[in-house]
Order: structure tokens, then sequence, then C-alpha cells
């Protein structure tokens, strides 16, 4: 059963509760109740990790790429059989 956001029309009191459609309607047509839709809160503020690094991390990146031997390509797996 889905859940609605009722408003009891003599305390304003809103209370989340779990009714049949005919429920809801039951108690909208008793007069008692009002349905409250809400709406889910808007996520902002997000920004990619790359524009929130700092620029000291970037730095340290970059001094690591350029030291790293021609090598680096090439990764072995540790305990790796095949690995050469």
């Amino acid at each position: 059963m889905p859940t609605y956001d009722m408003k009891n029309l003599t305390t304003g009191v809103v209370e989340e509760m779990r009714l049949s459609f005919a429920e809801r309607d039951e108690l909208m047509a008793a007069g008692t109740h009002k349905q409250v839709l809400a709406f889910p809160a808007m996520v902002g503020g997000v920004k990619s990790l790359a524009r929130q690094t700092p620029d000291g991390f970037k730095d340290l990146l970059k001094n690591m790429k350029s030291k790293r031997g021609a090598h680096a390509s090439y990764m072995p797996i540790c305990n790796d059989p095949d690995a050469k």
C-alpha cells in the first residue's frame, strides 16, 4: 500500500499514513483529512571530483607522471605466474 501525507483538518497535524486508495478516498470524503502533496528536495551544487581536487594534489600527480619510467605502461599483477 502507498503512503500518503494526510493533514487532519481539525488539529492541523500532518501525518504519514499507509492507506489503500479506497481508504484515502473515504478519509477525504468524510472531511476530516486532506492530502498534502510533498515534493522531493532538489539537489544542487554537485561538482565533478576533478574540480574539487586541490592544486597541490594535481601538482603531485604531474610530478609522479613526469618521473615514471618507460616500463610504467606495463604493471604486472602480484602473484601472477605469467608476469615477466
